[in-house]
């Protein structure tokens, strides 16, 4: 491949990456569309790359191709040394031994165990079929886990308690996770289940979690294309959600409330560009056509007509945002960054706010507005921060103490006067959190219901309901007891963060602002806040996390945050991108670079050029929650039964190598590197260019009854030139899918029934979302209908083998002037004209080669 483009768009200018490639195929030069390149130099086994953010990275490779030292910005060094038999022994961080991880394998090549200057020592135990069957963390506490015949847990026991999963309900739900008890350790909770149920096709249809015997659910209803057109959250409160003939979400409704968000505008990468809010806001976005960065984000009344806010963002060409502005208030933020592309320096109107300086490896050594940091005292880790010498009144002066279970999340946490305790459910996921003030007495508690909370007090009682879309979460809905309700909309800037709670009635409820690293400040003049911060109306807010507000602290699911610090309290259990020195650091947020990354799990950085790639690729010891085989009806599953399917995590794909039956692998979207998994090897990485083929099976259940797509093609004047693809979106309207060769023309278009094209034998889709399309370079004037079930969040473009001609019939000797296209429906019993063509609505015969393939005998004679 010598370039690429984004997205087909035929009223859009192609903006085109280019790649250039040496003699062993590797590339050489990237150019991206905005001018930024990147691009690599060798020389025998050293490897140099100037990256688009201006960076180098040098890789040095042993005699046998083994990565073994990498040098970020001439500084920062990562060394690698192994075994024998060529897994990961040791690396070595700056040559300084006590930043060095040292591994150890069992005889068949399992981590036995992992020593970590941050997180100490971890053991690992494995069932004869390589299942983790027991790990032991630094302070000894043990986890051990049972699975069934396919590899799917059904007892883990721990500190904290036993959990237990049952799947293969006979009653539709067969190869689903059927319900799960969790038993908590002590007497202060009873048992907690979850229930999953489903329709005959497989689909959740009903979710039902319970504490000491209190349930609640959450119900969803289909349409007859598989999508969820209601959900009813445990509340009662009911949110429809309406498509576009795409298949994409276009808006979200509810009975009572009316329209809570409608899709008006996207741009060619699919961002939204215009969307509103209740019809009360209109919320208009502006991206840099080149990179899909926002550069304006503008939210306006209208039932005044009054611009609320409007924001706009600057970014260097390596993708750093460089400055941002409120130009309602006429504040502008500008910020600088050093040669690894960790923020240094916030400016604002000019004035210096924070000037940050780094040791190697990421850590603080001093911020101007924070104090100089000390690290690895009293035994902590080379990257624990142990002590902070700044100026009074900048922490509060009491102590916080916190307790951590065995899978290192926060157990209890204290800060006179407050008391934090929280309860995980089976899967290491925050089920109750309770809050109590030891002065007064008052305590509050939080059940987390996936989007709802239901929160119990001393004097207050509430449901809270997050209403998503695909922007995220844009609503809340609230009701305090059986009577008084309320619904806000949610304004956000460009990272996700909560920028404006605002009421049904075009004004601001509450408008929150924060600086660089997610502290909250006053959103009128963007200073900190002077004495006690402001009451925030929803716990939910910086990057859409949970803020810990008594304890200056946010929730980001995996691990805690400190805001005012910039980095977590406890250490990564991951390392993201181990060809990346910064990612060695287990407690810094987002590779000290905020403005550019997020972090929505606690454990991964999200952001441009962010991957799980190189040795030790995501080593995780602590994987209580990583495995839990449960399913959510907008989300995806850890791990399903199908042999013929490994589902991962969201943002991952699933697939076979062609080349070898039975040889699964996944491939990661945002990584170059797949990993491979067989019968007799628990996993390798290798490159996607090294497998020979991707073949995606199509499930079991795919044969039911759903929609067709019609493809028309053939040779014209013997010269191998295809034809356009049409099909029937969900609203059963035709519409057209792609074509068939890089270039076409129409002449007329389907409501006149015919069609000439001229191109080459490449599929081009025009709507992503259709995935099950398949190749048709070798067909000769036919007309085939394909059964697909049309559900592009469940299945792939696949390859596939396509019938030979039918005995005793043969292609005409000329290409017709005119192809009539027409919609058939094909049912148990007969093949029904949908949409006929301008000039004849005759139904045609078909030859039936299978069961979801039929030729059109429209163009084909029998022979005579």
């Amino acid at each position: 491949m010598e370039d690429g483009s984004g997205p087909p768009i035929e009223t859009d200018t192609r903006e085109w990456t280019t790649y250039l490639y040496n003699k062993m195929r590797e590339a050489s030069q990237i150019t991206q569309p905005n001018g930024a390149f990147q691009r690599t130099l060798s020389y025998q086994r050293v490897y140099t790359t100037e990256k688009f953010d201006g960076s180098t990275t040098s890789k040095e490779f042993d005699a046998a191709g083994r990565l073994a030292k990498i040098t970020d910005n001439n500084q920062e060094v990562i060394e690698y040394k192994y075994t024998a038999d060529g897994n990961t022994k040791t690396v070595i961080m700056n040559n300084v031994p006590a930043n060095s991880i040292h591994y150890r394998y069992n005889i068949i090549g399992k981590v036995d165990s992992i020593q970590d200057p941050n997180m100490g020592k971890m053991t690992f135990g494995y069932s004869p079929y390589g299942d983790m069957i027991r790990q032991t963390n630094a302070r000894n506490q043990i986890i051990n886990k049972s699975y069934d015949r396919l590899g799917r847990p059904t007892v883990t026991s721990s500190p904290e308690g036993v959990a237990r999963w049952y799947y293969d309900n006979p009653q539709q739900g067969i190869g689903q996770l059927d319900y799960s008890q969790f038993f908590p350790s002590g007497n202060e909770y009873g048992e907690l289940t979850k229930r999953n149920r489903y329709d005959d096709q497989g689909r959740l249809i009903r979710s039902t979690q319970g504490i000491d015997g209190d349930t609640s659910s959450y119900v969803y209803f289909y349409n007859v294309y598989g999508q969820v057109k209601k959900t009813i959250y445990p509340s009662g409160f009911q949110v429809l959600t309406e498509y576009d003939p795409n298949g994409y979400t276009s808006k979200i409704t509810n009975p009572d409330y009316g329209t809570i968000w409608e899709l008006l505008a996207q741009n060619p990468f699919g961002s939204v560009s215009y969307s509103e809010l209740g019809h009360t806001y209109s919320n208009y976005r502006e991206f840099n056509p080149k990179t899909n960065r926002l550069i304006k984000n503008r939210l306006v009344s209208k039932i005044t007509n009054a611009r609320l806010h409007e924001s706009g963002y600057s970014w260097n060409t390596y993708g750093n945002m460089i400055r941002r502005t409120d130009s309602l208030r006429g504040l502008a933020e500008t910020f600088t960054y050093t040669g690894l592309n960790q923020l240094e320096n916030s400016y604002l109107n000019g004035t210096l706010t924070s000037h940050i300086i780094y040791e190697d490896l990421g850590n603080i050594e001093s911020r101007s507005d924070v104090g100089n940091f000390s690290y690895g005292e009293s035994n902590a880790g080379p990257q624990a921060v142990t002590a902070i010498e700044t100026e009074p009144g900048v922490f509060p002066s009491t102590v916080q103490n916190l307790q951590y279970t065995s899978f290192d999340k926060i157990k209890e946490m204290t800060e006179n006067p407050w008391t934090l305790k929280v309860l995980y459910d089976e899967a290491g996921q925050k089920l109750l959190q309770t809050t109590t003030n030891t002065q007064t007495l008052e305590t509050t508690s939080t059940l987390y219901q996936g989007f709802s909370e239901r929160v119990t007090g001393s004097i207050t009682e509430k449901t809270i309901d997050y209403i998503t879309s695909p922007e995220g979460v844009v609503a809340i809905f609230s009701r305090n007891g059986d009577s008084d309700s309320t619904l806000h909309f949610l304004f956000k800037d460009y990272a996700g963060s909560i920028i404006g709670v605002m009421n049904p009635t075009g004004t601001y409820a509450q408008e929150i602002s924060y600086d660089a690293w997610g502290r909250r400040r006053n959103p009128a003049t963007w200073q900190p806040f002077t004495g006690t911060t402001p009451q925030a109306l929803y716990t939910r807010g910086y990057t859409m996390h949970e803020h810990l507000s008594n304890f200056g602290l946010i929730d980001m699911k995996g691990r805690v945050y400190d805001p005012l610090v910039g980095r977590f309290l406890s250490p990564d259990p991951f390392i993201q991108a181990p060809e990346f020195s910064l990612s060695f650091n287990r407690y810094s947020y987002c590779l000290n670079n905020p403005l550019l990354y997020t972090d929505p799990t606690g454990f991964f950085a999200e952001g441009p050029g962010l991957s799980l790639s190189g040795p030790d690729a995501g080593m995780f010891y602590n994987d209580l929650g990583s495995a839990n085989g449960s399913t959510e009806a907008n989300g995806s599953t850890t791990r399903q039964t199908n042999p013929e399917w490994w589902v991962t995590k969201e943002g991952e794909i699933i697939g076979q190598d062609g080349s070898n039956d039975g040889v699964e692998y996944v491939v990661s979207q945002n990584s170059d590197q797949a990993m491979i998994r067989t019968a007799n090897e628990e996993g390798k990485i290798v490159k996607p260019s090294e497998l020979k083929g991707l073949f995606l099976p199509l499930p079991k259940y795919e044969l039911r009854m759903a929609s067709w797509f019609l493809w028309q093609t053939g040779y014209k004047d013997r010269s191998r030139e295809h034809a356009i693809a049409y099909g029937l979106d969900p609203n059963n309207e035709i519409k057209r899918i792609g074509y068939i060769g890089k270039k076409f023309t129409e002449e007329n278009d389907m409501a006149k029934g015919g069609v000439i094209v001229e191109g080459a034998a490449n599929l081009v889709r025009d709507d992503p979302r259709y995935t099950n399309i398949f190749e048709a370079k070798e067909l000769d004037y036919l007309q085939v209908l394909i059964h697909t079930h049309n559900l592009p969040e469940e299945y792939s473009t696949g390859r596939r083998t396509w019938p030979t001609m039918p005995q005793d019939y043969e292609r005409p000797s000329a290409f017709p002037s005119n192809i009539l296209l027409n919609i058939f429906d094909i049912n148990a019993d007969e093949v029904i004209l949908i949409s006929p063509g301008a000039t004849n609505n005759k139904k045609p015969n078909f030859i039936r080669i299978n069961k979801n393939v039929y030729f059109s005998e429209t163009y084909y004679k029998k022979k005579k």
